[in-house]
């Protein structure tokens, strides 16, 4: 009897202890969680974002099973456009998205994943980035500033566009003229006559609208999706200027939190999924051409004597770049 009552006695506690042992297997092998903030320099109507940062935030989260949610933001939701880097740097955030010529006032190698006067069109870019050691060595100088480059996302071509005729028929009429361009391409465009300044926030809209800028560069579909072709009278179709890119870089604690496996999953599943995405830009761009020239807006190119002087200016300033 007194066996029996001992036996009662420790029949509950031994009995969680024997399911607390068999929880433990299960507590050690749940996956951890992870919320990332994801912010894109531009406005919520910016291809940047729609195609950009919102389809590279889906395919972070497919990759990763439902570890990780990643939310998106727009330019100035969380920070500013211009303290987007060092926010995810430093952590205040985990993800941001930025043009690969905004990235250079803290990476100045981020400029020559999208060069000007290099490479013709998408596949060439990816070609260009990704069949070569440029990514990585890329990736290398963000490390040392604390994010992790997760990806160059193709935009299709950059061209000038100007608020009244005549400034973009040569480089003859440009000279003198003033307006916003990427930071790689300003050295070449100031050698052609060009005077190059900042857009704060990037309204190009407004600065075009009150005549602060004759002209700026930026990617094709924004005119549509910005209404840019509303204050835009020209636009050089040749040369483009290049083909752009936008950057995807996280915080680089966050990153390795993830572990190998995990990694190896988002980056390879992002990077194959990269052509397609270009390829709704691409087409994106096509549609506010075709609208723009409805529209009124008149599409130059130049003389073949003017395209050869910017490409001779251009492969002279890659000499530049290298040293």
């Amino acid at each position: 009897m007194k066996n029996d009552r001992l036996l009662r006695f420790w029949r509950i506690p031994l009995t969680l202890v024997c399911a607390l042992l068999l929880l433990i297997p299960t507590t050690s092998l749940a996956k951890a969680k992870y919320h990332w903030r994801f912010q894109c320099a531009f406005a919520e109507a910016d291809l940047s974002y729609k195609l950009q940062t919102v389809e590279v935030a889906k395919l972070i989260e497919k990759a990763s099973e439902g570890q990780i949610k990643v939310d998106t933001y727009s330019a100035g939701a969380l920070v500013g456009p211009e303290e987007l880097f060092g926010a995810v740097a430093d952590g205040t955030i985990e993800l941001g998205l930025n043009m690969s010529m905004a990235e250079t006032e803290f990476i100045p190698e981020a400029m020559f994943l999208s060069i000007h006067g290099g490479p013709r069109n998408m596949e060439e870019l990816y070609e260009y980035q990704y069949k070569t050691d440029l990514f990585g060595l890329v990736q290398e100088a963000y490390r040392e500033k604390g994010a992790h480059l997760l990806a160059s996302v193709g935009t299709g071509r950059i061209m000038i566009r100007a608020r009244k005729t005549g400034i973009l028929n040569s480089w003859d009429t440009f000279k003198g003229t003033k307006g916003f361009a990427s930071p790689q391409i300003i050295p070449v465009l100031t050698k052609l006559g060009g005077i190059c300044v900042d857009v704060p926030g990037y309204d190009m809209y407004s600065a075009m609208k009150l005549g602060t800028i004759d002209w700026h560069e930026w990617t094709i579909a924004e005119l549509e999706s910005l209404g840019w072709k509303e204050v835009t009278k020209t636009l050089l179709i040749s040369p483009p200027t290049f083909v752009g890119a936008c950057n995807v870089f996280i915080n680089l604690k966050a990153w390795e939190a993830l572990g190998p496996e995990l990694q190896k999953k988002i980056q390879t599943t992002v990077i194959d999924n990269l052509l397609e995405i270009g390829q709704k830009y691409v087409d994106e761009n096509s549609k506010a051409l075709e609208a723009s020239k409805k529209y009124g807006v008149e599409f130059v190119k130049m003389p073949d004597a003017d395209i050869a002087k910017f490409t001779q200016l251009c492969v002279e300033d890659w000499d530049n770049l290298s040293k």
